[in-house]
């Protein structure tokens, strides 16, 4: 005779979240944010993307590069599933090699458009002039790799919402609203990278020619942390035993993956007659 069992888990986990940057400007100043050059950014209410105040780029006619960063230490790519969250709106004026935007993710150094940071950024012309909305790895500061590429080609005076989320297994996923705001979010790709797992700066980085300089904003920024959901699951698919006269030991490995030491439940069923 052969006794089949059923095993069901249950596993209890404290999940919790942590706000890195929620930060919608209204405050009416930049508390938490450095300025790569001190004036280049402020809080605007110039054409605010939503309600009175955005970050806006507030230089005129010059050709430079300019960047803003918010710390993030305290997120954890390894323990914990990551979210970005932001809009972004560029003005009448279409990207190209010379005008070009994206924002880092996660950099593990402050100088944003220096030679030796790496990290990871979403946004336009990194790389090229394509104008494609790409999320990029970057390796000492240039597109190392295009890990999703989006169908969205970013136009004269477009505004999108966007929303980036990485799991601590590190699947990625690049979602758009493509008319602002977060109501419509629709994915436009997933990709699997663990090559950085550092989470030091969150920042914009904006390349412009003088006719373009004041004309980037961005709004509504959230970046956040939340426990990795816990999983378990058998390592074997089956697993049965003959009855005999002499009792017997059954060990059914199994594996649990983010799992905070509090409680494991199993519940065991049989099946079978004598």
């Amino acid at each position: 005779l052969k006794i089949a069992m059923l095993f069901i888990f249950a596993i209890s986990s404290n999940q919790f979240f942590g706000q890195e940057i929620n930060d919608n400007f209204e405050d009416g100043d930049l508390t938490g944010w450095t300025q790569g050059t001190a004036s280049h950014w402020a809080n605007s209410t110039t054409s605010p993307i939503t309600a009175t105040r955005s970050l806006k780029h507030n230089l005129s006619g010059v050709s430079n590069n300019s960047y803003i960063y918010h710390d993030i230490s305290g997120l954890n790519l390894v323990t914990q599933d990551a979210t970005w969250q932001f809009n972004l709106k560029n003005g009448s004026w279409d990207p190209s090699s010379g005008n070009k935007f994206w924002v880092y993710l996660t950099a593990n150094d402050t100088n944003l458009n220096g030679s030796s940071v790496d990290g990871y950024a979403v946004g336009v012309n990194l790389t090229g002039s394509t104008d494609i909305l790409t999320l990029w790895k970057v390796t000492n500061g240039a597109a190392d790799t295009a890990l999703i590429t989006t169908d969205i080609d970013w136009n004269s005076g477009d505004l999108r919402g966007i929303k980036v989320t990485r799991s601590s297994a590190g699947l990625w996923e690049l979602s758009a609203d493509e008319d602002g705001g977060f109501d419509a979010l629709v994915s436009k790709g997933t990709a699997t990278n663990t090559d950085y797992t550092f989470s030091t700066n969150f920042g914009l980085s904006f390349t412009f020619t003088s006719s373009r300089a004041g004309l980037l904003w961005m709004d509504d920024v959230l970046v956040e942390g939340s426990a990795a959901a816990p999983t378990v699951g058998f390592d074997a698919a089956t697993s049965a035993q003959n009855e005999t006269n002499a009792t017997f030991n059954v060990s059914i490995p199994v594996t649990v993956s983010n799992y905070d030491g509090n409680q494991i439940d199993v519940s065991i069923a049989s099946s079978g007659t004598a």
